[in-house]
């Protein structure tokens, strides 16, 4: 049972990558995202500033509550750090902005520039 409920949820996760970069010469935060360390099983604040330096994305998981809408934890980085947001899904992405907040949870939602290939929204 448990199985086929993440199946049917499968279509419905999305990845979100945001590409950093450095504003009037000072480094990102991402304040938002933790990463559970596989040494020591505790967690510890992302490196906006070595992303950046490595040229690789920070990645968030999402859900996608419309075909063009999706739900995610704030990653906490202000906007003009954010050079671009990407929501990938197997090989498919789009681009993304932010289109509103949670008020009283740590979340953000984001449009999509267009629908999603291969993606199914939450059903309720």
């Amino acid at each position: 049972e448990q199985i086929a409920l993440l199946d049917s949820l499968a279509p419905s996760l999305v990845r979100i990558e945001y590409t950093l970069q450095y504003d009037k010469g000072e480094p990102p935060e991402a304040r938002g995202l933790l990463e559970r360390c596989p040494n020591c099983g505790r967690y510890h604040m992302n490196s906006a500033d070595e992303m950046v330096s490595e040229e690789r994305p920070m990645e968030a998981s999402g859900f996608l509550l419309s075909p063009t809408q999706v739900l995610t934890a704030d990653p906490l980085v202000h906007p003009r750090f954010v050079k671009d947001m990407v929501v990938r899904f197997g090989s498919a992405s789009v681009k993304a902005r932010i289109s509103g907040y949670a008020t009283q949870q740590n979340a953000i939602f984001l449009e999509l520039s267009e629908p999603l290939p291969g993606t199914r929204p939450l059903a309720t």
